[in-house]
This record gives C-alpha cells, sequence and structure tokens, in this order.
C-alpha cells in the first residue's frame, strides 16, 4: 500500500468512526492490507503533527480524532456536495470535475485514491 494511499485510509477511518486507537485503525486497516501498528502508528503521529488529527493522552491507550477545524470542513464539504448532487446533478458533477482539473490536477488525483480506497474497502 503506497503511503498516500495508507494515510488517506487512515483518515477515512477516523472520519467513519470518530475517536480511535492506534489499535483500531491497525486493526481495521490489516484485514486488506499486511501492515504493522507501529506503522499505522507513524502515519497518524504525521497527522497529529500536520494538525489534521489531535491526540487525547488523557486516557491510555491514546484515542486519535479529526481536528475540530477539520470537522467543519467536512461539514461544509458534505453541504456543497448535497447541494451538488440534489441541484445539478450528474452533469454538474461533471462539471465539478473539469473545473478541480483546471484548478488543481493534484485534488483530482487524490479524489481518485479517495475512491480507489473505498471500492477496495466494499470488497
Amino acid at each position: 500500500m503506497e503511503k498516500g494511499a495508507l494515510r488517506e485510509r487512515v483518515l477515512l477511518i477516523v472520519q467513519e468512526r470518530g475517536a480511535v486507537t492506534a489499535t483500531e485503525v491497525w486493526q481495521d486497516i490489516r484485514q486488506h492490507h499486511p501492515l504493522s501498528l507501529n506503522t499505522v502508528q507513524t502515519v497518524l503521529n504525521r497527522l497529529v503533527q500536520d494538525r489534521i488529527l489531535t491526540r487525547d493522552v488523557s486516557r491510555r491507550p491514546s484515542r486519535y480524532r479529526l481536528n475540530p477545524a477539520d470537522e467543519v470542513q467536512r461539514r461544509q464539504a458534505h453541504k456543497t456536495a448535497l447541494e451538488l448532487s440534489t441541484q445539478v446533478g450528474p452533469a454538474g458533477l461533471t462539471h465539478f470535475v473539469e473545473s478541480l482539473e483546471t484548478l488543481n490536477p493534484e485534488l483530482v488525483q487524490r479524489l481518485e485514491r479517495l475512491l480507489a480506497a473505498r471500492r477496495q474497502d466494499q470488497t
């Protein structure tokens, strides 16, 4: 599993579950990919350093969760996705992706990795 894909998968798990331990994330990931707990802990710690996640060390084991500012972004993204899907439909989605490709092709690549990770988890 590539580093970027692992990072995306870890973020997906934290977003879906809320507060999680490194072991919980590792147990979820190892169902599909043979990785060490240490590798997952390293990714979690880097996400904390990047201020995407926070780590609660008041309890053992430590629990990781989305940074509250990131949670606000998630709610805004949900609202935007809802508006896009209900107000403009499939054509709007096509225009959205085309706009992303023009503005920031790296975001389209990240979107593709996120979708691939979700598809893989569903199998």
